[in-house]
């Protein structure tokens, strides 16, 4: 798959153009191509959909292996986390990380067990975790031009 512009690609997506949808879709080497990122960048990018999405936990697991397998580290991984507290908030990310630990192949629950920490209950602790930001760097541009 030839790779475009960005401005022709841009114009491909919004018109919803078949083939070009058809051909990312169905193939990830495909796909890689025709998003102009590295494999680890790609891996890492959708491991932050997965988590913005709030997705099943069994959905992580290729991504991971994906993300391993183009040299990304466990931290690399965990990291897109961390990113995306800023944009979608703490407590998805709090959801996100046990589904992120199993894909990694780690016991979240074994290991707060073994540090004598509280097993996390699925209930947002309000003391503890911060609210979403109220500004958001990366919108808040655009918001002041839409104003």
């Amino acid at each position: 798959m030839a790779v475009d512009t960005f401005d022709r690609t841009l114009r491909r997506i919004v018109v919803c153009d078949s083939r070009l949808l058809a051909e990312i879709a169905g193939e990830t080497a495909g796909n890689i191509e025709a998003s102009s990122l590295e494999p680890k960048t790609h891996a890492l990018v959708q491991i932050g959909t997965l988590i913005t999405l709030d997705a099943a936990a069994q959905s992580y697991t290729p991504c991971v292996e994906a993300a391993r397998w183009a040299g990304a580290t466990d931290e690399e991984i965990v990291g897109t986390l961390l990113a995306a507290i800023p944009i979608i908030g703490a407590p998805r990310v709090v959801t996100a990380a046990r589904s992120l630990g199993l894909a990694l192949g780690y016991d979240l629950d074994a290991a707060l067990e073994a540090e004598d920490l509280p097993a996390v209950s699925g209930q947002r602790d309000r003391a503890r975790l911060p609210e979403r930001p109220r500004s958001n760097p990366h919108t808040d541009d655009l918001n002041e031009r839409e104003r």
